[in-house]
Formats: C-alpha cells, structure tokens, sequence
C-alpha cells in the first residue's frame, strides 16, 4: 500500500514530539512537483520520511517556515543525496 503525501500549511504546526531526531529534507522541483521547492519530514534515527512536507513556490518561502518550525541547524547536500535536494535541516 503506497503511503499519500500529507501537504500541511506550515511545519510549524506539526507535532514531531514522536521523532527521536527530526529533520527537513528540502527538494528543488522533484519528479513529483516539479515546478515547487518541498520540504519533507524526515526521521533521522532511522534515515526513513515521513509522508508529511509543505510546498512552497521559492527556497527563501521554504526556509522560513523551517525556521519557524524551530530548526537552527542547515547542512548543505551531500554527494550521496539525491540531485533535487538542496540542503538539510537538523533540531
């Protein structure tokens, strides 16, 4: 059974209380919306998504709302990421 995307407002309103290490993988026009930025939940003990992100038009638009949403920490991409991620968030 595929899992569906949960598109929230803002991440901000998210409870993440149930994630031992929660991160936001930020995409530039993945395959699946390929004309918006999407910021997904992802759960960093396990390294698995979560099927809940927001999308938004601009990276500036996603960034503050990640930020909103209590996250200080930005890491750049990684040479083993996918190619439509942009940078990585860590609470």
């Amino acid at each position: 059974m595929k899992t569906l995307n949960k598109i929230v407002g803002s991440l901000k309103y998210v409870d993440m209380s149930d994630l031992e290490i929660p991160m936001i993988a930020v995409y530039e026009h993945p395959a699946d919306f390929p004309r918006s930025y999407v910021a997904r939940i992802w759960e960093g003990r396990s390294g698995k998504p979560t099927n809940t992100m927001i999308i938004r038009t601009s990276l500036e638009e996603i960034r503050l709302d990640i930020v909103a949403a209590g996250f200080p920490r930005i890491c750049p991409r990684t040479e083993k990421d996918d190619a439509c991620i942009v940078e990585t968030w860590v609470r």
